[in-house]
């Protein structure tokens, strides 16, 4: 009893540092000045960036489908190593091909890690009876103190060379690829993969995608984080304009995130409003909205600091229990991947959709947050009302 215990504890520890070092990137102004140093222009840059939502868009749902029928653990070391060869490539190349070919490496690398880990988590927390709800919880705020961690680090490097900070990143690649190649070997034994064929892989998302509930929650919680992630993208912008913007955006951007960090930990309020439930969870959609609605008035550092660390809560909040959702409502394990690769791909959809219709209006930047928060507050009204008429749950 003592030993499997013992091997508990040193899986779960492990599993902590992976999701610790998952998302400890450094946040996109480094893109910008690292590149600019490089001698990019700022249309090319511009370009550089938009570059990863199409390649995701494209290759998400294929990454899911090599994931389920290779196999889990498979793609999620090939996803690292490819993000690792990217990371590389980034930093010791400097002509447009390469950059370009660096950012359709990291969407590969992303889509074959995106659905790949959940599933392969999942899947090894029920084969050692652990308690997957509070492990998602709990991996969720490792990935969390890992963006804190990355934002201190930012605020930090600034004054020194901005290649130190792309010399971590390579580190933190090569040590989560180390860490993907010894998790099956010192603690957990993977089940050799069941003899699929590509018609059972397909059948198996038919049969997934039939549940109403499942389909349902797809569309909400991709809701949830496009937009969440569409307004965090114009949070640098939205500090610019209101004119509190400068060296110390790392510190602003790390005390938001640790209220992110904060949230999975407060399991009553996930018990007081039951967030496993459909019409629950477009509730909790509709307070995002009233979140990014308040930071579009943002007119003081201290008010901006409440707002955004307010919306850095909630998405906390949401970041764990999606993952817990799909993942029960899943029934047909053969395409556990390829339904989060569905869901992915529709967050860069919404996500890639929003910021194109806000590029194109010439309006400033605390207007199309207002703008955002009132068309998600609306869609979630039509959601509901969409529920109630075809009783659809």
């Amino acid at each position: 009893m003592h030993s499997i215990q013992s091997n508990r504890i040193n899986y779960i520890s492990i599993e902590n540092i992976y999701f610790l070092l998952s998302k400890a990137l450094i946040h996109m102004p480094f893109f910008s000045i690292y590149l600019s140093q490089k001698g990019i222009s700022e249309k090319d840059i511009i370009l550089f960036f938009s570059i990863y939502p199409i390649s995701i868009l494209i290759l998400e749902i294929p990454a899911g489908l090599v994931s389920d029928f290779f196999g889990n653990l498979k793609s999620l070391r090939l996803g690292k190593f490819i993000t690792l060869i990217a990371t590389a490539i980034f930093i010791y190349f400097d002509n447009i091909f390469s950059l370009f070919l660096c950012q359709i490496l990291w969407a590969l690398g992303d889509s074959m890690i995106s659905g790949s880990d959940q599933s392969f988590f999942y899947r090894r927390c029920k084969d050692k009876k652990i308690n997957y709800e509070q492990f998602s919880k709990t991996s969720s705020s490792f990935v969390w103190m890992g963006i804190c961690i990355s934002f201190a680090a930012s605020y930090l490097f600034s004054s020194l060379n901005i290649e130190y900070v792309f010399y971590c990143f390579l580190f933190i690649s090569l040590v989560s690829f180390i860490i993907t190649i010894i998790i099956n070997d010192n603690c957990i034994s993977e089940n050799k993969e069941k003899n699929k064929s590509i018609a059972s892989v397909f059948g198996s998302i038919a049969n997934n995608m039939k549940s109403k509930n499942l389909s349902l929650f797809i569309i909400i919680s991709s809701l949830t984080i496009s937009f969440l992630s569409s307004v965090y993208l114009l949070i640098q912008p939205l500090m610019e304009e209101i004119n509190i913007s400068g060296d110390k955006n790392g510190i602003y951007y790390f005390i938001a995130t640790l209220f992110a960090f904060i949230a999975p930990k407060l399991s009553f309020i996930y018990n007081k409003f039951n967030l496993k439930s459909n019409i629950s969870f477009i509730m909790f959609n509709m307070l995002v909205s009233v979140c990014i609605f308040i930071i579009s008035f943002s007119g003081s550092v201290f008010y901006f600091i409440l707002s955004f660390s307010l919306f850095r809560f909630m998405w906390g909040l949401a970041y764990p229990i999606i993952n817990i959702n799909i993942n029960d409502m899943v029934k047909d394990e053969d395409s556990r991947a390829t339904v989060f690769s569905f869901y992915s791909m529709s967050c860069n959809l919404i996500q890639f959709l929003i910021i194109f219709l806000v590029s194109i209006k010439d309006a400033d930047v605390s207007n199309s947050i207002f703008i955002i928060s009132v068309f998600l507050f609306i869609i979630n009204i039509l959601l509901i009302l969409l529920i109630k008429t075809f009783k659809l749950i």
